[in-house]
Parts: C-alpha cells; sequence; structure tokens
C-alpha cells in the first residue's frame, strides 16, 4: 500500500520526500505545479531518492482541449496519475464526466 501526502505547502514537500510514496497535489494547472514539482525533484535528489509519485486530483477544465494540454504539460513536469474530483447530482452528469475522462485517456494515449 501507498502513503500518500495531500499537503500544499512547500515544508510539507520535504515530508513526502521523506516519509512517503507520492504527493497528491490539488489542481492541473501546470503553471501553479511546475514550481511544486521542481522543488520536490530537487529535495528528491539531495536526498538521494526517486521522486515520489505525483498524483494530481482535481476537476477538469470545462474545454476539453484545455483539460488535455493541462494534462499533458503537467505529465510533462513528472505527474504520474490523476484523480477526477468533480461533483456530480445524478448519474447522468456522473456518465457525462465518464464520458470526457474515456475521451481523455484515449486522447492522452
Amino acid at each position: 500500500m501507498q502513503l500518500l501526502l495531500f499537503y500544499e505547502w512547500y515544508a510539507a514537500l520535504e515530508r513526502t520526500v521523506r516519509c512517503a510514496d507520492g504527493w497528491l497535489p490539488m489542481g492541473i494547472d501546470p503553471s501553479k505545479l511546475a514550481p511544486r514539482i521542481a522543488k520536490l525533484k530537487e529535495l528528491a535528489e539531495v536526498a538521494g531518492k526517486a521522486c515520489p509519485d505525483i498524483v494530481l486530483i482535481g476537476a477538469l477544465p470545462d474545454d476539453q482541449t484545455q483539460a488535455v494540454d493541462q494534462l499533458a504539460q503537467c505529465a510533462e513536469l513528472g505527474a504520474t496519475d490523476y484523480i477526477q474530483a468533480s461533483r456530480y447530482n445524478n448519474e447522468q452528469e456522473l456518465d457525462q464526466i465518464l464520458v470526457r475522462l474515456a475521451d481523455l485517456k484515449r486522447q492522452m494515449a
């Protein structure tokens, strides 16, 4: 079982490297994630460890092209996984999200 930490501040990145298998930043905006991912990689290198998994958690932008672009940029930064965290009110809304995710996965393959 992996231990994943869900913290946003920089001090938590050191704890992630020291104690966890992965980090769960909130959101998928690559411009916001880039400096934190760079710091996580730096801390891992200094500790002589591999960079922990980076598991993104958040909602997708409404525009599918933007969602693909953002997730692709995050993957280039080192993100390993994505957890969909959009809210839905009924099964139809959930089905729409699942269709988008399937399309997203196909486009990212």
